[in-house]
């Protein structure tokens, strides 16, 4: 099959048996056939759209009942791909979908400023390592140097560190 026929079974299975989430980002699409789910899940993650699969779990379910499963399309960036490369038909749902997406770019945008402010605070304003904002903070070393790599905070050169740690009393034989 297709891959745009693929993606038109998935916006249309999500128009009849999908939700977006009011209170999270995310999308959820219900059914009891397991098989279903697990092909359009598989679909999903090889256009690059994260998904995962679980068992609803009902209350006081008679036993009659067939087991229901849920996929979950969560994350901002996994929505915006969903929009772009699935889509919905039903207006109000493609519009409350557009309305998550941007309340969550806000969002975004909000956390990644506060998060620049930050580091770049204690990276250079308080002259800090990237081990020692790992001390202040709790947050990896490694993670903290990706996160300034992603927000583009500059490094300090050898010699700035040099002169930091020196000045300071504060060597431990580390060059970050």
């Amino acid at each position: 099959m297709s891959r745009a026929i693929t993606a038109g079974y998935i916006r249309g299975f999500t128009d009849g048996e999908g939700t977006i989430s009011k209170a999270a980002y995310a999308v959820y699409i219900y059914n009891t056939d397991l098989e279903i789910l697990e092909k359009m899940s598989s679909f999903l993650n090889e256009i690059e759209i994260k998904s995962s699969i679980e068992e609803v779990k009902r209350k006081n379910q008679p036993k009659a009942y067939k087991k229901a499963y849920v996929l979950r399309i969560k994350g901002i960036e996994n929505l915006v791909k969903f929009h772009d490369k699935i889509g919905l038909s039903i207006t109000s749902k493609s519009n409350l979908l557009i309305k998550r997406i941007r309340a969550g770019k806000n969002n975004w945008e909000r956390l990644k400023i506060k998060k620049y402010n930050l580091l770049y605070d204690l990276y250079w304003n308080q002259h800090l390592s990237t081990y020692e904002i790992e001390e202040k903070t709790n947050i990896n070393a490694k993670t903290i140097a990706k996160w300034m790599a992603e927000l583009e905070i500059p490094r300090r050169t050898k010699e700035e560190i040099n002169k930091n740690t020196v000045l300071r009393g504060r060597w431990k034989g580390r060059w970050k």
